[in-house]
């Protein structure tokens, strides 16, 4: 791992503490279990693998049970095929945001909120019927507008969510033991909104139309074809950010700490390329949300719209 690259440069007493950092988890499990003779890194390895297996297994069988009428894989290989114009938005995005690094505050703010609107103007990429249509997608398409009725219940939808994501959180803090119903209860909600919020936006639904449309994408076998495409982004999404973003902030938030202190104590300078190392660790933990969650929701909204279609709930972009 990088961090480990860099700090074998510094002297043993600061690897050491690293390792101890690392074994700390494994020796209270042993602890816990009273398998005080089973090396600490072994038992930490162990719980590692058995827990990774059996959310595998879970999410495995669960996937399956969901994907009776759509193949939500070939629906995600078909949304990261759309790599190209992501791309560009993703382009765009970080010039923003190394602008916004890099200018003065008030034009810094201004680069900022660019890169924050772009994020909310994704489904008129996303959400054209001609381009969920396509065997593959355009390397390259523009914006389509869906009309104003269609947009307004896509907004009201995505403000019930934030109201719901609201009043769960609350929960969850008020009662910790309603954490993980909490979280269940909001992949579901969001399932749910969103498949309500597409179809009107893929039909450009005005009037009475426009609630109709929501309620057959509601039906049993679209939600069960938007909960895997789902599932399956944010199985992508952590192995794709995790690991980078956990090196990062274990990174800075433990082994920073205890290398500059360490060097300070012996009085030692810290060098060049620590300091460069930590400002840009900063940086990253600044604006790496903003490209994640654009990621995240660009794959998401695609990919519910090509489910939907798949699922005979909207029309050929011809229709």
């Amino acid at each position: 791992m990088l961090p480990n690259a860099i700090y074998a440069r510094l002297d043993e007493p600061v690897r050491s503490q690293m390792s101890e950092l690392v074994r700390v988890p494994g020796m209270a499990l042993t602890g816990r279990l009273g398998l005080t003779a089973l090396p600490a890194q072994a038992a930490q390895i162990a719980l590692v693998f058995l827990a990774v297996t059996a959310v595998a297994a879970i999410g495995r069988a669960v996937l399956l049970w969901l994907d009776r009428r759509t193949d939500s894989a070939a629906v995600v290989r078909w949304g990261l095929s759309s790599a190209p114009m992501l791309g560009l938005w993703l382009l765009a995005e970080l010039i923003s945001l190394v602008a916004a690094f890099c200018l003065p505050p008030s034009l810094g703010l201004l680069s900022w909120l660019i890169a924050i609107s772009g994020f909310f103007v994704l489904p008129l990429f996303c959400w054209r019927a001609d381009i969920i249509e396509a065997v593959s997608p355009p390397r390259v398409w523009a914006p389509a507008w869906p009309g104003w009725p269609a947009a307004g219940f896509a907004v009201l939808m995505a403000m019930l969510y934030l109201a719901i994501s609201t009043a769960l959180d609350l929960v969850a803090q008020t009662a910790r033991w309603t954490g993980p119903f909490a979280f269940v209860a909001e992949i579901l909600a969001s399932t749910a909104l969103l498949a309500a919020a597409a179809l009107p936006w893929l039909r450009r639904s005005r009037g009475a139309a426009t609630l109709r449309a929501a309620a057959k994408a509601l039906r049993p076998a679209s939600l069960r074809a938007v909960l895997a495409v789902q599932l399956r982004i944010q199985g992508f999404a952590v192995l794709v950010f995790g690991p980078p973003i956990a090196v990062f902030a274990i990174d800075s938030i433990f082994f920073m700490p205890q290398a500059t202190a360490y060097l300070s104590a012996a009085g030692t300078q810290p060098p060049p390329w620590l300091s460069q190392w930590a400002a840009f660790e900063q940086w990253v933990q600044w604006a790496w949300t903003i490209p994640a969650a654009t990621v995240t929701a660009w794959i998401t909204l695609i990919c519910i719209a090509r489910a939907l279609r798949q699922n005979d709930a909207v029309p050929a972009a011809s229709d």
